[in-house]
């Protein structure tokens, strides 16, 4: 594991511009391009103004990234005006199977309520034969229950999962 990434306090923050170096040597394999996109190209693709961009870093290093969108696609899933659809969820493959993925979800609770308050619904679609990622977030359901009783917080978070095409 990178020094960096070992060393570090794990955290969510908002994506801006200075991180855009760092972001650019993220990694993935062919398996996880085959459910989501680099993370660079989907932040291309989004228009800021409906989408928050969210990076899972590790001491200064972007270990993982997730986006919360608003918009047309989240519509399909649900007419809650205040929920986002979490999508492009992906850990940089150098350090999948550490505890990235699942801090990551352990933090989205609590950085929803202080940084992104207007959001009480998360939506996640999880394509069926992403095996990994249905195993994620069966772990984040118990952990959001017990997030939600400490923090006193209501944030629903429902999977949805979809036939791939």
């Amino acid at each position: 594991m990178d020094s960096d990434a070992k060393k570090g306090m794990i955290q969510l923050v908002e994506y801006d511009e200075q991180l855009a170096d760092k972001l650019i040597d993220f990694h993935l394999t062919d398996e996880q391009l085959q459910f989501t996109s680099h993370p660079w190209e989907h932040i291309q693709a989004s228009p800021m103004l409906a989408t928050n961009h969210i990076l899972i870093v590790s001491g200064e290093l972007p270990v993982g990234y997730f986006a919360l969108q608003a918009g047309d696609k989240l519509g399909e899933y649900s007419k809650n005006r205040n929920a986002r659809l979490l999508s492009a969820f992906s850990i940089d493959s150098r350090y999948v199977g550490q505890v990235f993925a699942k801090k990551g979800l352990e933090l989205l609770a609590p950085f929803i309520h202080t940084t992104l308050p207007q959001i009480n619904e998360v939506v996640l679609g999880v394509n069926k034969r992403n095996q990994a990622a249905i195993q994620l977030n069966q772990f984040h359901n118990d952990v959001l229950r017990a997030i939600k009783r400490i923090l006193s917080i209501y944030l629903l978070f429902t999977i949805r999962h979809f036939k791939s095409d």
